[in-house]
């Protein structure tokens, strides 16, 4: 079993509202959740004193080994369909605008023209890697209002004025609507009536690994301000025992409360964490003119994660602790070799870069640049061993060779 932290999808294509990965299989992970964001830093993520400050990625969708996921647009429109060999292969083919989800801000998901910078999760034996999970909680509600939101495997219920509206635009990110009612024991009856719909919220659940595990709720001494959740398959059967089955998060303690035990157990928190879950390199995803040009070029630019132990003369440390919420190195793949690139801190401290999980950590002051003239550079390795703000970096590269759609 490869590292999770060395899993990347390789790009077949990259045309118009038409992006096309694959994966090698892995008899060891039966399953890949893909996540992305419209930014290096975001994509990242924002450990605990690494400085980086990203919102974490947007989980988008997932896809059974061995098979081909296609989005909802390309199944619309049977785009997509190649009758080629795919045998020992995962794929992945999507319209980015499928993944497009209205915030304050922006988009997570950039429209077709930006760059996308894409995350593997590797789901190994039916369970969620980032958290160890419950198998079970209780929400209590405390003068929840209107806006108030909590998070079960990733999927979001905001609470609003009015009854029930389970309103929801089939995008990842986008909540499904709880209605407050009339006081505390209204709310939670209507979150009980929403995690019991199978057909809206067990089909975005099925989304998020692991697979065909949806929810039970039951409105504990009802009426009553107390949600029990737990885990169900998709026959509408409780999972006993199962101790990674469902994340539960909420930014809004302590009106949207979770059960203290669990939280004593250190299984769930009361704010949306970045930290994790543990994904593997990010993937830079570029729109389709990038391969219409002869010798394309490309900027980025982010922050180096301060606190990952890594070191000058060593190789990057890329802690393989699945559930460490200690910053790792940032780890760059690009989507075709760069035969000349520069690497600059725009930083007062210092930035280590290596090219590759093997190569040694190379030292960039702050203020200067590494430049490379020659080579073919896939990948790029960040930190900075200094503070916790992390360093400021910028990569400009540039690749030569004839303008493909097809990589």
């Amino acid at each position: 079993m490869t590292s999770p932290l060395h899993t990347y999808a390789g790009l077949l294509e990259r045309s118009t509202h038409l992006v096309h990965a694959f994966l090698h299989n892995d008899p060891m992970v039966p399953a890949y959740q893909v996540w992305g964001h419209r930014t290096i830093n975001d994509a990242y993520g924002d450990p605990l004193n690494s400085g980086v400050g990203g919102a974490g990625p947007l989980a988008m969708f997932q896809v059974n080994r061995g098979d081909s996921y296609r989005s909802e647009t390309l199944r619309r429109k049977r785009l997509g369909l190649v009758e080629e060999n795919r045998r020992g292969t995962t794929h992945y083919l999507f319209d980015v605008d499928d993944f497009i989800a209205p915030a304050v801000g922006g988009s997570p998901i950039p429209d077709d023209g930006g760059w996308m910078f894409l995350r593997m999760q590797e789901n190994r034996g039916g369970s969620l890697l980032a958290f160890a999970g419950v198998p079970e909680a209780t929400i209590t509600l405390a003068a929840v209002v209107a806006t108030d939101q909590v998070i079960i495997k990733g999927v979001y219920f905001e609470f609003a004025a009015g009854a029930n509206n389970l309103a929801h635009a089939g995008t990842i990110g986008d909540p499904f609507i709880v209605g407050l009612g009339a006081d505390d024991d209204a709310a939670a009856a209507n979150l009980t009536l929403a995690l019991n719909d199978a057909a809206n919220v067990g089909a975005a659940l099925d989304l998020i690994a692991p697979l065909n595990t949806h929810t039970f709720g039951t409105n504990v001494g009802a009426p009553s301000a107390v949600v029990l959740v737990q885990p169900e398959d998709a026959g509408a059967n409780l999972i006993p025992g199962n101790t990674a089955q469902f994340t539960i998060t909420t930014a809004d303690a302590p009106r949207v409360a979770i059960d203290a035990a669990a939280l004593a157990l250190g299984t769930l928190v009361t704010t949306a964490d970045a930290t994790t879950p543990v994904l593997g390199p990010i993937y830079c995803v570029p729109p389709a003119a990038y391969f219409g040009t002869m010798c394309p070029t490309l900027t980025l630019q982010g922050i180096a994660p301060s606190g990952s132990a890594s070191a000058i003369g060593t190789v990057p440390d890329l802690d393989e602790n699945l559930e460490s919420a200690l910053p790792r190195a940032m780890v760059l793949v690009f989507p075709k070799p760069l035969t000349a690139l520069s690497i600059r801190n725009l930083s007062a401290v210092n930035l280590l870069v290596a090219f590759g999980p093997g190569q040694l950590m190379r030292n960039v002051p702050a203020g200067g640049e590494l430049p490379l003239y020659s080579g073919t550079t896939k990948m790029v390795v960040l930190a900075c061993p200094d503070g916790v703000v992390g360093a400021a970096f910028s990569l400009h590269g540039v690749t030569s060779g004839e303008a493909l759609h097809n990589v």
